[in-house]
């Protein structure tokens, strides 16, 4: 490892953590102000209705005495039907120490009611800095838990947790220096009906099999400098088999399964401080059956002065026309997604940043949570970008359901910093406009984490599961709240409800957007939206 490697991560790592622990310095009123518990998902007295409830059981709080030994990860919880309860379980992995280093991790899980299932938590070996990918690796009927930690010395782990909580024989198994740590894809690579684990370690992408042994024909792939973001895997070219689309600093990549470059790859963005600052959606955007790569990239050298472009690219490298979007979009760790929010057959993406100000009198400088949208010609969306008026800071994550089930995608962004103690989990429309009983105000901030979806308890209507911190003052914890929407649900093929787009992550949205389909958890498709 580099001594330049070393200063890069560092940064990065460091500026999660002044932005957490100073952040909230910025604000009238500290964090020793912060509601109890009970009071969690409460909103200002005089506004709209607002949605209080959390299941029985949640919030789920872990306490901690200083900053440095914070049981926080990125990226949030995950809901997933583990099996041996009803509804689904509630994952958080985390740490007992503050990036960037920790020598011990733990996998929690907890049933519908909050109760801690058996088997769990799982300890590991290093620190679980990033939300676990779940999926059946071995075709089982069962799914596994795949988290990726990183140890003192920042050496990757990867470890496959079964259902019970045990650890799959084989594993862990060692992946090089850890990335800033990033997560796994789970995806069928050979055909065989077997998931493969795809990370990519600091300079190095690597696949194994559901039994721990690596890939060796053409894998692991070397790369020049450290890798950033979440591999996004899809069939991008049409040809039958999937490709492999991952980055590093400033160098994009797209490998067929047997670790080659495609054509007119790699690439790199000219001036790019880094190619992507984020994990890549991936969408057959133009309805021509192959998979466009969407994708954030930093402009400027400076962070100081730092603006994000989104781009577009088709998988022969070319720019599609339209793109990049060279609005000032400040810094952003924003993975975009891609949706179809009225149902109309014209494909959105979507991408959370901040507007900063500075006001004058007194001087100060505002952030404020930001959403932008624009269709896949790279027209601006009818009612975005969507900026809070809310002292907030940038959107770190987005997510989409439909949450009333009109037909039409809700959007959920994330925004650090808090008010009074207690942070903001934004709603928000087809039309951007803000939902009602939203923003849910939990106790702390969501910073790098982000809100996702489920119907946890299998009652018709949707939770949303969001994992805060009170960084500052007298009451220092991390809180797991799985909050109980209103309204009844309808499942769209086009939803996009946890971290990059699904539980095995990847990145990936439906081939085409013609022929929407509704699918209940308990049933057969019920409604067609035809082209």
């Amino acid at each position: 490892m580099t001594f330049q490697y070393l200063a890069a991560e560092e940064a990065v790592r460091n500026w999660m953590l002044i932005r957490i622990a100073v952040g909230t310095m910025l604000l009238t009123v500290s964090l020793a102000q912060s509601a109890p518990a009970s009071e969690i998902g409460t909103r200002d007295p005089g506004l709209a209705k607002s949605i209080e409830a959390q299941l029985p059981g949640f919030p789920i709080e872990f306490p901690f005495d200083n900053l440095f030994n914070a049981p926080w990860n990125m990226r949030g919880v995950v809901l997933a039907d583990l099996g041996g309860t009803p509804g689904l379980e509630v994952i958080y992995s985390y740490q007992n120490r503050f990036p960037p280093r920790a020598s011990e991790g733990f996998v929690a899980a907890w049933d519908q009611s909050g109760q801690e299932i058996d088997g769990f938590p799982v300890t590991t070996i290093g620190g679980a800095f990033f939300a676990p990918s779940v999926g059946d690796l071995d075709n089982d009927g069962t799914q596994e838990i795949v988290q990726v930690t990183v140890d003192d010395a920042y050496q990757a782990r990867i470890y496959v947790i079964e259902h019970d909580g045990t650890v799959r024989p084989g594993f862990p198994v060692t992946a090089g220096i850890a990335s800033i740590a990033d997560g796994a894809t789970l995806y069928d690579l050979d055909g065989d009906s077997m998931l493969e684990v795809v990370y990519i370690s600091d300079q190095s992408a690597h696949v194994f099999e559901a039994d721990g042994s690596e890939w060796t024909t053409g894998w692991p792939v070397s790369l020049t400098e450290s890798a950033h973001g979440t591999p996004a895997v899809g069939d991008v070219d049409r040809d039958g088999r999937p490709e492999i689309f991952l980055t590093e600093r400033n160098l994009m990549h797209l490998l067929d399964v047997d670790g080659n470059e495609l054509p007119g790859w790699p690439l790199g963005i000219d001036g790019a401080r880094f190619a992507v600052l984020s994990s890549a959606a991936l969408a057959d955007l133009d309805n021509d059956r192959d998979l466009e790569i969407v994708v954030p990239a930093l402009r400027d050298e400076s962070l100081t002065v730092a603006r994000t472009e989104v781009y577009v690219f088709q998988h022969d490298g070319t720019i599609v026309p339209g793109w990049p979007q060279q609005e000032r979009i400040a810094n952003t760790e924003c993975p975009p997604i891609v949706t179809d929010l009225e149902g109309d057959g014209t494909p959105e993406i979507l991408i959370g940043s901040e507007l900063i100000t500075v006001e004058v009198n007194p001087p100060v400088t505002v952030h404020n949570a930001r959403v932008y949208a624009w269709d896949a010609a790279g027209n601006t969306k009818s009612g975005f970008p969507w900026t809070t008026d809310r002292y907030t800071s940038a959107v770190t994550m987005l997510t989409a359901a439909d949450m009333d089930g009109d037909g039409a995608i809700e959007i959920f962004a994330d925004a650090g910093l808090d008010e009074d103690g207690r942070g903001f989990i934004f709603g928000l429309d087809a039309e951007g406009q803000e939902l009602t009983g939203f923003p849910l105000r939990p106790s702390g901030e969501t910073t790098l984490n982000g809100a996702v979806l489920g119907d946890v308890d299998r009652d018709g209507d949707l939770e949303l599961g969001a994992v805060s911190v009170t960084a500052s003052g007298a009451n220092l914890s991390v809180y797991v709240n799985v909050y109980d929407l209103p309204g009844t649900y309808r499942r769209w093929l086009r939803e996009w409800p946890t971290y990059h787009a699904r539980n095995q992550r990847g990145g990936m949205v439906k081939r085409s957007y013609r022929g929407w389909r509704v699918v209940y958890a308990d049933g057969p498709p019920a409604v067609s939206h035809s082209e």
